[in-house]
């Protein structure tokens, strides 16, 4: 199975880039897994009110999920969001304790299991909005991707060889999904040299 982790801060697309995906790598005849995104699952507050319970809960929540995901028989999982990113958010909040420290570690440590990373980023010409989940607060958005580059950074180049950038305007955009996939398909073919995905 090959695994795609899909990151950065909310608003961005990376639940449609997700969506989109699984359906094109279905119309080529893959057998594909989607995990969803575990915060909208979080008995605790997130957001602005997130706590270091709430960021421990959605990290084991995803890890959980990645684990289930392995013992099934499919081709390509397509994670929307990684084991780090409640991490990130807890951090951007500054709630952090030595227990979410040590579980950043270990997330850090986890992002090696990634056949291939996509860093979605923002975009000025697409504002994030309110859904019910995540606030429209385009200072809480930016202050969590400030929060994702510094950890990216971080992130040793045996990760980072297989990351690709992608910003919102790619999923977005005037084309909508094509030029994302594009990106994402020749840099997943190459990384991972798999054509049956």
């Amino acid at each position: 199975m090959k695994k795609v982790g899909i990151f950065g801060t909310h608003g961005t697309g990376k639940t449609t880039l997700c969506c989109a995906l699984a359906a094109y790598y279905k119309h080529r005849g893959s057998n594909v897994k989607i995990i969803q995104e575990t915060v909208r699952e979080c008995p605790f507050p997130i957001n602005l009110s997130m706590s270091a319970d709430a960021g421990l809960w959605v990290y084991h929540a995803h890890i959980k999920k990645e684990l289930d995901a392995l013992v099934q028989d499919f081709q390509l999982c397509l994670c929307d969001r990684t084991a780090l990113d409640s991490l990130v958010y807890v951090y951007a909040q500054d709630v952090g304790n030595r227990y979410t420290k040590i579980a950043e570690q270990n997330a850090l440590q986890w992002m090696e299991t990634y056949d291939m990373l996509i860093y979605v980023t923002m975009s000025e010409s697409h504002a994030v909005e309110a859904d019910g989940v995540r606030p429209a607060d385009v200072d809480f958005q930016k202050r969590v991707q400030d929060a994702f580059d510094m950890y990216v950074e971080q992130l040793p180049e045996s990760v980072t060889s297989k990351m690709k950038c992608v910003c919102a305007d790619d999923i977005f955009g005037e084309f909508q999904f094509p030029p994302a996939i594009q990106k994402v398909d020749s840099f997943l073919y190459a990384a991972t040299s798999c054509a049956g995905v």
